[in-house]
């Protein structure tokens, strides 16, 4: 899936960006909305979900305590659903771009304008812990995560489940580094880990990460509709493999993402580059047309990044499709790492 064709056209309207481009067509609604569709066969295809879904609540934060936010006005379990999984993610102010997982039960107990999250081991939340009215003043959003439970309906027809993992649709999650399948079961609505009895529906997709699914039931069009996030995107990086997504809906370059030893970073958050690739920060990225993922590797000049294969530097390319399955390992941490929006909304 290439979106290439959807950046020509907005850079000729002057829009700099509006909607998405998987395939030969394009739907473009008023700022900041968009549209991804795409045909997809049977067999394996990446997939990142760039857009943001389901923006339910947004204001200004008056105080934060523990686990609790407190918003100047409103009633945010008015705005959320039972069963679903949020995240309030922070669009203006010091810590723009931290993405907090809702505890929903406790914020719909709560009522009003408190939001209870859920932080630390166990979340996806981007920051563990918060001192007290570090919030206050910032404006965020109460936006719906991407689940398990939530794919079938992305699709056209419906994915299919099965009983037999071998036989349903399913799709593959890099867990703790390596790539697990989750089927659908058939009943249309349990996901299950293979070989495991665990429900797994309510298993959230990251806006950080990208799965592969696997299509056998037949040919199928996913659609993505959603916003297109304005703000920075925090993707905090732990040593070792992970999915990696952008969080917007442009395929970007290595250099586009920062992706190079900064001189004037504390020496241990930069990212690294050897002429060995075992020794060097990669980006694994998923070939379709092959359904294999070629390493790309950034090397000790710090700035150029080569295929492990050789050839030349491609570190101006968009290899990281907005769409996409990218797994980057990193040698070295960086809770703070910022992707910058790469266009002017």
């Amino acid at each position: 899936m290439s979106i290439s064709v959807l950046r020509s056209i907005c850079l000729t309207a002057g829009l700099g960006l509006a909607s998405l481009t998987c395939g030969a067509e394009t739907t473009v609604h008023g700022l900041p909305s968009g549209v991804i569709s795409a045909p997809l066969g049977v067999g394996l295809h990446p997939l990142a979900f760039p857009l943001v879904q389901g923006e339910c609540f947004s204001g200004i934060i008056a105080s934060n305590s523990g686990a609790s936010v407190h918003f100047a006005a409103g009633d945010v379990a008015a705005a959320l659903e039972n069963g679903a999984a949020y995240y309030l993610e922070v669009v203006a102010g010091p810590l723009e771009g931290e993405r907090l997982d809702v505890n929903t039960p406790a914020t719909l107990a709560a009522g009003g304008s408190e939001v209870i999250l859920t932080l630390g081991p166990g979340s996806l939340s981007t920051a563990d812990t918060l001192n007290a009215d570090v919030l206050a003043s910032a404006r965020a959003v109460i936006r719906r995560h991407v689940t398990l439970g939530s794919l079938p309906a992305l699709f056209s027809p419906a994915l299919e489940g099965n009983n037999s993992a071998a036989k349903a649709d399913s799709v593959q999650l890099l867990v703790n580094g390596l790539l697990t399948t989750f089927y659908l079961r058939g009943d249309g609505v349990t996901w299950r880990e293979a070989g495991k009895t665990v429900d797994e529906s309510a298993r959230v997709v990251a806006p950080d990460t990208a799965l592969l699914v696997q299509l056998r039931s037949g040919a199928k069009r996913w659609l993505l509709t959603g916003g297109v996030r304005s703000n920075v995107f925090l993707v905090p990086l732990t040593p070792g493999a992970r999915a990696f997504a952008t969080g917007f809906p442009l395929d970007l370059s290595p250099r586009a993402i920062g992706a190079a030893v900064d001189p004037a970073a504390p020496a241990e958050v930069r990212w690294t580059g050897s002429d060995t690739v075992a020794a060097a920060d990669t980006l694994k990225v998923f070939d379709e047309s092959t359904g294999a993922f070629v390493t790309y590797y950034l090397r000790a000049d710090g700035v150029s990044w080569y295929a492990s294969t050789g050839g030349p530097d491609v570190s101006g390319q968009n290899l990281i499709n907005a769409t996409g399955m990218t797994v980057l390992t990193r040698i070295k941490p960086d809770r703070d790492y910022l992707i910058i929006p790469p266009f002017n909304l």
